[in-house]
This record gives C-alpha cells, structure tokens and sequence, in this order.
C-alpha cells in the first residue's frame, strides 16, 4: 500500500513514540524510595517516621484543621513501605498522584497547631511531629473570615534556626514545600500581597526573597544561607501570625524522642498485630512507644535505651514554681493532740463529671486460690517462706530459683516471680545499688510467662516505679504506656493512670499529669484513688498560683478521704503551704504542727518549724518569728532549716556580710542559692548593675524548676536592663551589643522591649544597619512606650535607607501614620516621611504633608516650625515655585533669628532665599 520509505519513516516514528512513552514512565525516574513507615497517634502529639533511600523534597499541605496532606516529590513506595501502611489505614492513607509523587493524606481528630520535620542524614529517616489542638485552656484560633491580606514579612536568627513571621489579616490554610538544599516555599490560600508596591527585605539567614501569585493564593519563596534539615510551622497564640522555623541541623530534641519497633525496615519480620497478647520478647519498650520520653534513635535497637540517653534530653515542659527542700531533720518534736478520725462512707460524686463510670470485667486471671503441692514441692516452698519472713534475702532468692527449676508449672510459680521480683526490689530501695536491671529482668519474667494475668499488670507498675525512683522517669513512662494499651479493660488499669500522673507531675509534664488525673476522677472512681486523683490535681493548681482552686480539692479530699494523711503525710505539709499561700496563717500553723507529730517524709522537723515562724513574720510578729528561727538555728545545727533561719535572721537585721558567710559555708544546695540572691540584690540596689549579672551567672543558667532560680532569672533581667541603659549613655555601644548577645537566650522576650530597642539603635549607631534592621524587626512597636514608638519607626526607617531599601522605608513610615500614634511621634514620623518623599523628588506629597503639619502650629514648638518652614521653602525652591518658597523661608527665618540654638536654620534659610533670588536673575 506505501512505498518502502514511507513504511520505514512510520517505523522510526512508532520507536520515537514508543521511547518517549518509556522515558516518561513515572517510576522509571523517580530517584527516592519510601522503604518503610512508621506512625504512631497519641492525644495531642502524633509522629510519622518514613525511611527513605533520600532526602529529597516534600511539601507539607493543611487544606483542613484535621487533615495534613504530605507530598514526596519523585519517590515510590516500597514493598515494606506498602504492608506497614495498611496497619494505619484509618488515620494514614496514600492516594493516587500524578507525574511521580507519593502522597499521604493524615486525618486528625482534631486541629493541627504545630507541624514539625526533620531529616537524620544517618538512619536516613524523615521525622515527623504533628501537635494536636486538645486541651481546654488552649485558646481557639480565630478562623478564615473575608478576604486575606499579606501584611508584614519578618526575619530572626536565633541561636539553632532561622524565624520567618508571615503576618496576616486571618489564618489561611497553607502549603509548605521543601525544594531541596536552601530554598522553601510557602503558599497561603486565599491571601493577597500588600507588600507588591515594596521590596521585601531578606534578614540574616535568608538571602533571597520571591512572592508571586499562585492558583488560589501567594507563594512565598525563600532561600537559605544554608542547607535545611528541619522545620517548624506553627501559628502564634496571638493573632494571625504564621511561623517558620528552620533548622541547618536536625532537631534532636524531638528526633530522638521515638524508639522504632523492631520489626521497622524489616521486611523478614511481621507486622505485629495491634492487640496482640502475645508474651513479651526482650525489646519490651520498642513496642511500647511512649508519647512523650525523649529516647535517641539507636542503632541497633536494644531492648531498654542506655539511662545516660534517656536523661541527656530536656523535658518537653518545665515548672517555674516553689519545689519543696527535702530534708529529713532530727531533734525534739513539738506536739499537739490530733483527734482519730472516723471515716465515713466517702460521697465525692459531686467532684466527678456526671458521667456513668465505665463498664470493667471481672479481675484478670492469677494466682490459684488453692495451690497443690507434691511433698518436696510443699517443703521447698515453706522454706522459702522462711527465708522470707527471716530477711535472708540472699537465701531466698535461691531458693526461688530452684523451685522454679524443679517446678517450673507449679501453682505457684507465676507468684513466685512475682516474690523473686518484689525481693529484689525490696533490695533496690533499701539501698543496694547496681540492682535495678535485675528488678527490670524479674518483673519481664513476670510478664513473658504470664502476659494476660493480674501479676503481669502489678508487674508494669511495679517497674515504672523503680525506673522512677532511680532516676529513669521516662522509661516510668513508657512501661506505664504499654501497660495502658494492653490493658484497657481491667479494673486495675486506674493505677496506672495515677502512677503516671504522678510521674509526669513530678518531672514538670503539668498538662499531661491533669489529664490523668482527671482519667482517674472519671473511669476510675475508688475512694482510695479518687483522693490521690485529687491531691495531684491540687498539688498542680498550688504550683501555679491558683490557691483558691488548690484549697477546694484539698477540702474535698478532706471530706471523703478524712483519713488520706495517714497513708499520705505529705497532704499535711501541702495543705499547710496552701493556708499560708491564702495569709490564712493560724490554719497554716496547725497543719504544719500536725505533719511534725506525723514525721512529714519530705521535710523534716526543722523546715516543719521555719514554715510556722514564717507564718509568724507575715503576722508582723517578729519575736515569735525570730524565737523560733534562733530555735531551730541552735536545735538542728547542720540542718537545711538552720540555714534558712540564719538567712532570715540575717534579712531581720539588714546584715549583708551573714549572707556571704552562708554562700561559703554552704556553696550548693538552695541555702546557697537563697543567699546568691541576697547579695545580688544588695548589688542592684546600689547600682552596680554588672556586678549584680556577675554574682548571678551560675543561678540564672538552672532549669527554671523552682522559684528561687525565677527569681535569679527575673533580677538578672532587670540588672541587664540597667546595664544596657548606662553602656548606652556612655555611648558604649559594642560592650552593649555583646552583652546582649552573650545573655540573648536569658535576655530575649524577658527584658523590657524599651530596653531592648537599644540593641537595634546601638547596631545603627555602629553602621551596621543589616544587623540593626533585624533586631528592630524582633520588636513589636505596639509593645514599646509612647516616645520609644517614634525612635522605633525613625530609626528603622534610617536603617532601611542606608542598606538601599528606600521604598521599604517609606512604605514603614506610611503604615505607621495608620496607626494611632501620640501627637509628637506623628509629627515626627510625618516629618521624616516628607523628606523622604522630598529626596525621591516626589514633591507634591512632600508639600501636602508639610503642609498637614502647619495646620498644627499652635501645638508644634518653635524649632519644628522653623524646620517644617525652611523644608517646605527647600519643596517650592526645588518645583522653581520661587516666590511661595520665598514666603516660607522668610518665615522660617522670622522664627529662628530669635534663638541661638535655631542658628543652623537661619543660616540654611538666608542661603536658600538667596538661591531663589539667583534662579530669577534679581542680582541687586
């Protein structure tokens, strides 16, 4: 039918065609690959982990509060990758994308606040964290109303990322998109740029900015200085603010703070089932996934993270108020009657939500009840039970093993581990050091022969406790985790909320501990653990200042409980605290003379008798507050309450010289730190404000845990500030600049915005006005006084235009003049603006604004009429308006040629003056 030609052209262009289809094949080029995942839900923090064979780019999209949509550019799943994503196919879920992306939509069950990534290079695993909107006190975000506006884009370096503020008229949904190496962009649905008539200013760490308009929004392009392992997105509590923060490195205080299960990248092993009951293996907590122990990575992966790891990490949060001494004290006791008490059937369903308690079975199956024995079986174990009761603890414990040996399905086999266990627990507390992996290893083998049993339950608790009394709160955590998980439906399951209430409590996790202890109130309502519940509850509540709240919960448990002193003593002490936090001081007084009869295990007789002779001292009863300081100074002499007292004693009588004493006498410990803050404050008040810095340097660089570092951390603040203000009379500018930045992570965001405002005028007055922009940037104009507001603009302004950003200074003194702003700063910044329009030649607006201002004369002094007088004759001279410009500098000279301190305008008047009579040739 066609010659043989035309059939050979239609050949090679089949080939052509059949190539190009082969070439475009999608996974054909892709250059990742997602090896594997990882996802792990919990109430307001959930965690994805991806392998990946790459770090290449990704976008993070928020097109609804609960859904986060995750996008990897040229990568395909894996095998692997594919199975393990089944497990979570409820909350995780990849759909179909075009070209060669993979895309993971995430469903929440409730808003998305924070979204955080990042990259660890060596396991090649991208992390990341998404913080859920859950707790009542947080504040709900103001949603998407009318039309979106781009209003301000600001920089700041801190010391590990780069901030980038996006300030907006509402909260947008957003995409974020990681292009590889430096360079990110941020894309707001909806939002309009009112930044398009002015140049975008990048800050250090960034050095280029693009914005162009996207489908359906702006897209904000920024590239780094740097590469980037990590971000943060996030908006501010206030406002419409959305943040960026970008990390060079990877942001280990949150990477390590997952420990992957076992089976992770493994495509030999199988997927454990989500409820399964199998006995435990050795990797006990890679299984356990606790939601908040900071646990690094490790590589291998062992069955418990090494202690010095765990404890290497901050906790997420941290408490800034008083933490009790502990301190146990010998010595007389002072004494008064306490009635026995008469425990009624406690009624505390008024503190509990009108909610039916939930529906539990029977006891988890255990010990029999009627154990059978062979004869030798029956002698060995009441030899044990010798051992036992004679505390040959040694004996004992081989005897145990033994039995367990020879009878290794006795009856009582599974309680005789538990024994063997508690023994060696026995010995833990007691002292022994070294023994606490033998306790971890005797309470597994509890659980791995009897997974579903009571004992395996009393197991995990029993272990968090010796993590938690040894030091390792977090692995607490994480056993209590697992135990909650595996549990669900026993009765026994309300001790594990309360012990990890506890724990979280006392490691500062406030949040978290509530939520709890109000689990407990709710499912779990046992007299015994309701008071507990409780007194945790008003243990946080005191911590924070809220006594009247603490007082109601402490008064209920009182009601219900009224025997809870007695298994716990320290109620006493903290009700005691409570009364004197309230000046309800006689009660504050009876309740500590109550916990001295008890033996208060927390503190001891001689911080017991300092409280009541506070209690005294706020009374203005100084006497009885003195006898008793010099009491307990002569009573219990190396004790941690003499100290105290001679603190107090010296403070009664002003003597400066007792409290150096004290700091050498004891130079750690609190007594120390209490005496620190003496003496800096005795610095302050003189003035010497470095001094003051100085003496406080060690005590201001504590975890903010109690408040005497609080108070360290507030009275260094306010030394800085004094500090900053004499350097800057000085006109030392440097010195300043370099002890701000020396103390930046103690001084930013707590000194005085007005204080700080000398950081950026001192930078300007060094010329150098990059670093000058950027510190003006971090302030907030809205924060700082009113004659602070007009150095703010003026100063930014003349910045702005000395780095060559001209437009953007103007376009800064536009916006200020929108805002309400005093008399004086909105002539000065209406001022500066004029000029400024002046040197762009832009003269018409400049004699407008000029103009503005002379309808103001009778309140504009002299001075500044003479200027605004000679600058608007300098307008007209310019627009050849010679005449007129005549008019307005012979007024500037009528005004001026009165005052010696005006002789620069009269000068520049005449001289002007005599140029306009030059340009219209009148030489005579």
């Amino acid at each position: 039918m066609y010659p043989q030609k035309t059939r050979a052209c239609f050949a090679l262009l089949f080939f052509l065609a059949l190539a190009c289809i082969l070439l475009c094949e999608p996974y054909a080029i892709a250059e990742n690959r997602a090896q594997d995942v990882y996802f792990q839900p919990g109430e307001d923090e959930w965690t994805v982990v991806l392998k990946l064979t790459d770090y290449g780019s990704y976008t993070i999209a928020s097109d609804a509060p609960e859904r986060i949509i995750l996008g990897l550019d040229s990568t395909i799943p894996g095998a692997l990758f594919v199975k393990h994503l089944r497990k979570w196919k409820s909350s995780l879920e990849m759909v179909p994308e075009k070209g060669h992306s993979l895309r993971l939509v995430m469903k929440f069950p409730n808003p998305v606040r924070e979204v955080r990534s990042s990259w660890s290079a060596g396991e090649k695993l991208l992390n990341l964290r998404f913080f859920l909107r859950t707790k009542i006190w947080e504040r709900e975000p103001p949603g998407v109303s009318g039309a979106c506006t781009l209003e301000d884009l600001r920089f700041g370096v801190r010391k590990k990322f780069t901030r980038t503020v996006i300030d907006l008229t509402s909260r947008p949904l957003w995409r974020f998109s990681w292009k590889g190496e430096d360079t990110v962009e941020v894309i707001l649905k909806g939002v309009k740029n009112s930044l398009a008539a002015r140049k975008a200013v990048p800050g250090k760490g960034v050095r280029r900015i693009k914005m162009k308009t996207r489908p359906g929004g702006l897209g904000i392009s920024l590239g780094f200085e740097s590469g980037q392992a990590g971000f943060r997105i996030f908006w501010l509590a206030a406002g419409s603010r959305l943040v960026l923060d970008s990390y060079p490195e990877p942001d280990k205080s949150f990477t390590g703070n997952v420990i992957l299960p076992s089976w992770f990248g493994k495509l030999e092993k199988p997927v454990p089932e989500e409820n399964a009951s199998a006995p435990l293996e050795k990797s006990i907590l890679q299984e356990a996934m606790p939601e908040t122990s900071p646990v690094i990575i490790q590589k291998p992966l062992v069955a418990f993270p090494d202690k010095k790891e765990i404890e290497s990490h901050e906790s997420p949060e941290t408490m800034t108020e008083k933490v009790p001494h502990e301190m146990e004290g010998d010595g007389p006791k002072v004494t008064i009657t306490i009635p026995k008490p008469s425990i009624p059937v406690p009624d505390h369903k008024s503190d509990i939500p009108d909610k039916e308690p939930a529906e539990h079975p029977g006891p988890i199956p255990g010990k029999k009840k009627n154990p059978k024995f062979e004869p030798k079986e029956a002698v060995l174990y009441g030899a044990i039970l010798r051992a036992r009761e004679l505390q040959k603890i040694d004996q004992a414990l081989s005897l145990i093993e033994k039995f367990l040996e020879a009878y290794p399905d006795s009856d009582v086999s599974e309680q005789l581990r538990f024994t063997k266990a508690e023994i060696l627990f026995s010995a833990l507390r007691g002292g022994e050091k070294g023994l606490l992996d033998k306790v971890v290893a005797a309470y597994q083998e509890v659980i791995n022969g009897a997974p579903d049993s009571e004992l395996a339950l009393k197991s995990y608790l029993k272990m968090a406790k010796a993590y938690a009394e040894s030091g390792s709160h977090y692995l607490g955590i994480s056993c209590l985790d697992l135990a909650i998980r595996r549990y669900q439906d026993s009765r026994a399951l309300g001790k594990a909320y309360l012990a990890r209430g506890e724990i979280y409590l006392e490691k500062h996790l406030s949040e978290k501990a509530v939520d709890d202890f109000k689990t407990v109130l709710r499912r779990y309502p046992a007299p015994e653990l309701t008071s507990r519940a409780l007194f945790g509850i008003a243990r946080y509540l005191q911590s924070r200042g809220l006594y009247d709240e603490a007082q109601k919960r402490l008064s209920k448990i009182a009601k219900i409980n009224p025997g809870f002193f007695v298994e716990e003593p320290e109620f006493l002490s903290v009700q005691a605290q409570n009364y004197l936090y309230l000046k309800e001081y006689t009660k504050a007084r009876d309740y500590f003379y109550r916990a001295i009869n008890l033996a208060n295990e927390r503190e001891g007789n001689d911080l017991l008798l300092m409280h009541i002779a506070d209690t005294y001292l706020q009374e203005s009863k100084r006497k009885k507050a003195e006898g008793l300081y010099t009491l307990v100074k002569d009573t219990y002499p190396e004790s941690e309450g003499a100290s105290i007292a001679e603190l107090r004693l010296g403070e009664l009588h002003g003597d400066v010289k007792k409290f150096q004493e004290i700091m050498k006498k004891h130079p750690k410990g609190s007594i120390a730190e209490i005496a620190t803050l003496k003496v800096a404050n005795a610095y302050y008040k003189a003035g010497l404000y470095q001094k003051t810095m100085e003496s406080l340097k060690e005590l201001v660089r504590k975890p903010p845990k109690d408040s005497m570092v609080t108070a360290a951390r507030s009275l260094f603040a306010r030394a800085a500030e004094g500090a900053m203000g004499d350097l800057y009379k000085k006109s030392k500018y440097s010195e300043l600049v370099s002890l701000f930045h020396k103390n930046d992570a103690l001084l930013k965001g707590k000194i005085r915005p007005d204080k700080e405002l000398l950081v950026a005028q001192s930078l300007q007055e060094l010329k150098d006005y990059s670093g000058a922009v950027s510190a003006y940037r971090e302030l907030d104009p809205a924060d700082l006084s009113g004659e602070k507001i007009k150095e703010y603009y003026l100063g930014l302004a003349d910045c702005l235009s000395s780095s060559g950003f001209s437009q953007e200074s103007i376009h800064l003194l536009e916006e200020a003049r929108k805002g309400r702003l005093q008399f004086a700063t909105r002539l000065a910044v209406t001022r500066a603006l004029a000029e400024r329009y002046n040197r762009e030649k832009r003269f018409k607006e400049a004699y407008d604004l000029y103009a503005e201002m002379l309808q103001h004369k009778k309140a504009v002094p002299t001075e500044e009429m003479a200027n605004i007088y000679l600058s608007m004759g300098q307008v007209l001279h310019a627009q050849g308006k010679y005449q007129e410009a005549r008019a307005a500098l012979n007024n500037a000279i009528t005004l001026s040629e009165k005052h010696k301190k005006l002789k620069g305008i009269l000068l520049s008047a005449l001289w002007k003056l005599g140029e306009g009579y030059l340009g219209e040739k009148k030489y005579s």
